[in-house]
């Protein structure tokens, strides 16, 4: 299944699945009151093993067909991915359990509770979530808690952490007597660079890199060595993190600097935001850090990681080792399937630090996201979000299949020094034998370059403009039966005929349109990946399919969508999907929620999200207005390989 654009009115969306439970089937159907479990119709609060909330330790002990047995969920836990990925948006819960989001990436099936309901398991607690008291894992660490928030380990809840001034090392202050230590560096006295203050404590030499103990015994921050202008080092207990997500705003994370413990763990710092840069420097905003005012061009190293046997299993997945060097910006990883009917799951990603990113057991663990989106290539590209940074070292990923498959992988490292501030996109135009257009007439069709001109437009927006563009023809009997596509083998078959090509870029197919879409929906546009292979020797090229038939239609919104695939293609996801319990990475991005539905169809409107980001180019709908990209979709388009970026 490809990522795909729909058009009804004058709005467009992503296509999904069928609605419907994933579990078992009963027939004669269970009544209201009853779910099935494994063939039989039980009590929604019976709590049979094998429900929703009850403890696992493999998929083939839950109805679901998945058990989240990740560490944060304790004993293991039946659930349902129901939000976390685009095939899967509309995918209903089982009766007695509710979809809930759990971390920007991942919404699950989480077992209700309260009233009839009961209580939670041990290490559970009832917890309001969307609308609904549902059985959450009660946290133990931070670690274990969306982005900008902290456990709380008296109530084992989080919480947010932004701005919370508890008095531990890390803390806002304005006074020492704010803080455990009773020391506080204050924003005035800073000069500015200390935003809104900062709890630290004082330590020595014998205990650079270890924790510092408060005075209830406790363990507050890390003993950090910081040399001053001449290199004197002065040790300061400070907050412990490993990205600079785990920092609060205006902070980065020393670990982007490779200034940490040896454990992998760095401190926070102020950003150069608030304290400028030497002359020849400028402030990268997405690490905090000062990098060099000159960047050179990027270059593509190309890692053949090998081949490798997968199941659908724990213990038949495969964990491959990738190195990545000091200068590297983005790798990106390719898994191809010798069965190009066989669909693979990344379904671990662990950092050189120990530190787990992905986890298709854990839906807290939801940093690094990666949607598989049906047979064949699948595609990742790490990081996607500036929260998870880069740094030298070996990286781990673990690959499995659906069904079984042996498997191709390799990884393209983009490298460049500098800050990435700029970069070319070229595209390649391939057309199959419909009425509309070919590559000889292409190229002095009005609305086609001025769709190209849009397009330009919306990328040159964060820096990236539009290299070469080629035109081509589809050859072959591709050529004629890809015209109209009628399902996704057709589609692979049409992109397959780039994998010769010698032109670099993003590659777009123009066809007449695609069939079997119902209910008023028409299929605009597909890409084929988050994100789709780049064009490198020996690699496949893949691309984006766009439906000509409605170029006349509307020049804007063609455009919107050929942008709005291009992204997807180079890495992006939706800001937020249609139900709102599932959204990007990215903290940047605005959030439209499933609460801001108001007229509870289910399906987020553009006017509905009207002052939560409905106009980003990325929303599940776009539309002649939804152009907007942040900073942090720059980051990611910026670090894609198909992007040459530098002078």
């Amino acid at each position: 299944m490809f990522v795909r654009i729909l058009l009804l009115g004058m709005a467009f969306v992503v296509a999904g699945c069928d609605t419907g439970y994933a579990g078992d089937t009963c027939v004669p159907a269970c009544v209201t009151g009853m779910v099935c479990n494994f063939g039989k119709c039980v009590a929604t609060n019976s709590n049979t093993a094998g429900m929703v909330g009850t403890g696992c330790a493999q998929d083939s002990e839950c109805s679901s067909g998945t058990c989240f047995s990740g560490g944060s969920f304790g004993g293991g836990y039946c659930s349902a991915y129901c939000g976390a990925q685009i095939i899967a948006f509309d995918a209903e819960c089982a009766p007695g359990s509710a979809c809930v989001q759990l971390s920007e990436a991942n919404a699950a099936c989480m077992d209700q509770c309260g009233g009839d309901r009961g209580t939670c398991r041990s290490g559970y607690q009832c917890t309001a979530r969307d609308g609904s008291q549902v059985c959450i894992p009660l946290c133990t660490s931070s670690d274990q808690c969306p982005a900008l928030q902290r456990c709380d380990l008296a109530s084992g809840s989080c919480v947010s952490s932004e701005g919370v001034p508890d008095g531990k090392v890390g803390s806002p202050c304005a006074a020492n007597a704010e803080c455990h230590s009773e020391a506080c560096v204050d924003e005035a006295g800073s000069q500015g660079v200390w935003k809104g203050g900062y709890c630290f404590d004082l330590c020595d030499a014998s205990g650079e890199g270890k924790p510092c103990t408060a005075s209830d015994g406790s363990h507050e921050g890390l003993c950090a060595g910081i040399p001053d202008d001449t290199g004197t080092l002065s040790y300061w207990c400070l907050a412990p993190c490993a990205t600079s997500v785990d920092c609060r705003p205006s902070y980065m994370c020393t670990s982007s600097i490779d200034l940490k413990t040896s454990s992998g763990l760095g401190f926070c710092l102020p950003s150069c935001a608030t304290y400028g840069c030497d002359s020849g420097q400028v402030c990268d905003p997405q690490s905090g850090v000062c990098v060099d005012s000159t960047s050179t061009p990027s270059t593509l190293d190309h890692i053949a990681l090998g081949t490798i046997e997968v199941g659908k299993t724990a213990d038949t997945f495969k964990t491959v080792n990738v190195p990545v060097p000091a200068d590297a910006v983005s790798v990106t990883l390719y898994a191809r399937p010798l069965d190009s009917t066989a669909e693979l799951a990344l379904t671990k990603a662990m950092q050189p630090d120990g530190k787990v990113v992905l986890d298709y057991f854990d839906p807290l663990v939801g940093d690094f996201k990666v949607v598989p989106l049906g047979a064949g290539v699948l595609a990742a590209m790490y990081p996607n979000s500036p929260r998870l940074g880069i740094g030298q070292g070996t990286y781990q990923f673990t690959w499995g299949s659906y069904d079984g498959a042996t498997v191709q992988l390799d990884a393209v490292v983009k490298r460049a020094t500098g800050l990435l501030q700029s970069g070319t996109l070229p595209v390649v135009l391939w057309f199959t034998n419909q009425s509309r257009l070919s590559a000889q007439n292409a190229p002095n069709d009005a609305n086609l370059q001025t769709a190209l001109t849009k397009l330009g437009a919306i990328y040159g927006a964060v820096g990236i403009q539009l290299g070469s563009v080629t035109y081509k023809q589809v050859g072959g009997s591709v050529a004629t039966s890809a015209a109209v596509i009628d399902n996704d083998a057709e589609l692979q078959q049409l992109f397959a005929t780039a994998d010769s090509s010698s032109e670099p870029g993003l590659h777009y197919f123009f066809i007449d349109q695609f069939a079997g879409d119902g209910g008023g929906y028409v299929t605009l546009g597909q890409s084929g990946g988050i994100p789709g292979p780049p064009s490198f020797p020996g690699l496949p090229h893949g691309g984006v399919a766009v439906a000509l038939a409605y170029l006349d239609d509307d020049v804007s919104v063609f455009a919107s969508v050929m942008a709005h695939e291009g992204g997807h293609y180079m890495g992006l996801f939706h800001t937020s999907e249609q139900n709102g319990k599932s959204f990007d990475p990215l903290l940047d991005t605005p959030q439209c929620a499933s609460n801001l539905d108001s007229d509870g169809d289910g399906h987020l409107s553009s006017e509905e999200c009207s002052a939560n980001g409905s106009t980003n180019l990325m929303f599940w709908l776009a539309g002649p207005n939804h152009s907007q990209l942040s900073a942090d979709q720059r980051y990611v388009l910026l670090r894609n390989p198909t992007v040459a970026t530098g002078p």
